[in-house]
């Protein structure tokens, strides 16, 4: 899904207000809409690297700088606890094994790591909220209610949880932004099982 002037607002909500926001991971190659913007920058990885972060992204294209990684499979110990925000702009509906992938999430961070999402929102939520059906992108859409369980099972810290910031193709974005609040372990498989049911999948996804 990449940048734009939305979900790039949100991430400066969280980086223009926290001076100790030192590590960036990208999921994803981002690329920026820079139409909708007043800077010159296309790609992610060059945009916050030239704001001072020490920026990391994570791509199984490993293009721009990213770092080829499996997000399906366990993080190495390296990039265990090592950052400071996670953005997360239109990755983790395209990668089955959502729980491996939102367990790594968990890992990348810091004990008080921000966490910035904007994801498709589910069709049926979009339906119930905008009086319209989604057209599907990946392989997942998002319920709001996932991410407040989401954070509630994980001791997360919610900053804001919206769909009304940000439209793309006609569908609404599930935003949410939260915090780690304690270096813990990630829930169980079995607890996020319960979670998934607040998650439309598409068995055979979309490239739109």
């Amino acid at each position: 899904m990449g940048y734009n002037k939305f979900n790039l607002k949100l991430i400066h909500d969280i980086i223009d207000n926290n001076n100790n926001v030192k590590e960036f991971l990208e999921l994803g190659n981002q690329y920026i809409n820079n139409t909708e913007l007043d800077i010159d920058e296309r790609v992610g990885k060059i945009y916050f690297t030239k704001l001072g972060y020490n920026h990391t992204s994570i791509d199984w294209n490993g293009q721009d700088g990213a770092i080829k990684m499996d997000l399906t499979k366990d993080i190495d110990e390296e990039y265990i606890g090592k950052f400071d925000i996670v953005t997360n702009a239109g990755t983790t509906e395209h990668i089955r094994g959502q729980y491996t992938v939102f367990k790594n999430l968990h890992n990348f961070g810091k004990e008080t790591c921000f966490y910035v999402n904007s994801l498709p929102l589910d069709t049926n939520q979009n339906q119930e909220l905008y009086n319209r059906r989604t057209n599907p992108h990946g392989l997942y859409e998002y319920n709001t209610k996932f991410f407040e369980l989401l954070c509630e099972s994980c001791n997360y810290e919610i900053i804001d949880i919206n769909t009304d910031i940000g439209v793309w193709g006609g569908n609404h974005f599930c935003n949410a932004t939260y915090k780690k609040t304690k270096d813990s372990y990630f829930i169980s498989q079995e607890n996020f099982k319960e979670l998934m049911s607040h998650i439309i999948f598409y068995k055979n996804g979309s490239a739109k």
